[in-house]
């Protein structure tokens, strides 16, 4: 989501004057956007009504239509996913509206309301949208498509990462808008969980036995520190420089600034310090672009580590002896390398 990150809070919502670089519309966004990932110049900005054949004819395809109350939209949503609102042939202007999925609760997009780009959580946003019609959902194919808005292709396996624990174990909170994080305003402003909680299925016995957390890629450790919220932490870059962060260990991390890590070794153990203090224990973990650490909202969803494709569920188990398709941090940095071509 590179284009749409850069320019959030930086620029105004508007029709007569969308073709940037101080401002933009809904449709001229996600047509620049791309344009800058390497679609298709088609000589001037889409609007919702001729996006459709564009984005066909940039290697998208057609996943989902259906009329305004279907709940279909939001179901089984992707990253890089183009979602357009309002009939074919009567979408124009304020008739229709788009914007691409940043995982699979949350848009991003060019919005009057905003007067800007900003992020939404999808079904929480249509709520608030009069009935436009039609609903229409894209996706990059692969074929005749660069990385689409800076969305990185993790299909196939090939941007897995190593496993956190060496036993099975569990998502307690996913990423994304969570009935817990959207209750707790005080501890997510915009109502939104920013990384993944994971905790072993056997952790009863954390405090009496050491539970390793292990280095998901290689890479060099950043910060390694308490803080009354993170509690015990830590961060590390990965091969593309892009970091991820592991908080609430029991104890302080293993590694300090600046050690190597790499990929399965331990980094530290399985706790519940600062916040996670009272509940289950857990890694709270995050995966951000690079050198955005400190800055907020600035996450994307780390499913991409831990699961060939979509997103990691609430409850869902991972077994370290099962899942063993995962990638070296080579493949990693290679193919983030040929994506950003």
């Amino acid at each position: 989501m590179k284009w749409f990150e850069e320019r959030r809070g930086k620029v105004s919502y508007a029709m007569e004057n969308r073709d940037g670089p101080s401002s933009y519309d809904c449709s001229s966004s996600i047509y620049y956007a791309l344009v800058a990932s390497g679609a298709e110049d088609n000589g001037y900005a889409v609007s919702t009504e001729t996006e459709h054949d564009w984005l066909l004819t940039n290697g998208y395809k057609l996943v989902f239509e259906g009329d305004w109350s279907d709940a279909g939209d939001a179901k089984d949503r992707q990253r890089g996913d183009i979602f357009i609102w309002g009939t074919k042939g009567s979408s124009a202007g304020s008739a229709g509206h788009t914007g691409i999925f940043k995982d699979a609760n949350t848009i991003i997009h060019c919005s009057f309301g905003h007067n800007g780009i900003e992020e939404d959580n999808y079904p929480s946003y249509k709520k608030g949208v009069s009935d436009l019609g039609k609903v229409y959902v894209y996706r990059p194919t692969g074929k005749g498509a660069k990385d689409k808005c800076g969305a990185k292709r993790r299909s196939n396996g090939k941007m897995s990462g190593g496993h956190l624990f060496d036993e099975k174990y569990q998502v307690i909170q996913p990423y994304g808008y969570t009935p817990w994080s959207m209750s707790r305003p005080d501890m997510y402003p915009n109502g939104k969980h920013t990384g993944i909680d994971f905790n072993t299925v056997n952790h009863a016995d954390f405090m009496s036995r050491d539970i390793p957390v292990y280095a998901v890629t290689d890479g060099e450790v950043t910060e390694s520190a308490y803080h009354a919220f993170n509690g015990n932490y830590l961060t590390h870059t990965m091969p593309d420089g892009t970091l991820q962060y592991y908080g609430h260990l029991r104890d302080l991390p293993l590694k300090k600034v600046g050690d190597k890590v790499k990929k399965g070794e331990v980094i530290g153990y399985l706790g519940d310090t600062g916040s996670a203090k009272g509940t289950p224990p857990h890694v709270h973990f995050e995966h951000k672009p690079e050198n955005t650490w400190h800055q907020a909202n600035s996450d994307d969803d780390p499913s991409f580590l831990f699961k060939k494709d979509g997103t990691l569920a609430d409850g869902e188990i991972i077994d370290p002896q099962k899942e063993t398709n995962m990638a070296s941090d080579k493949d990693l940095k290679n193919k983030e390398e040929s994506e950003d071509k």
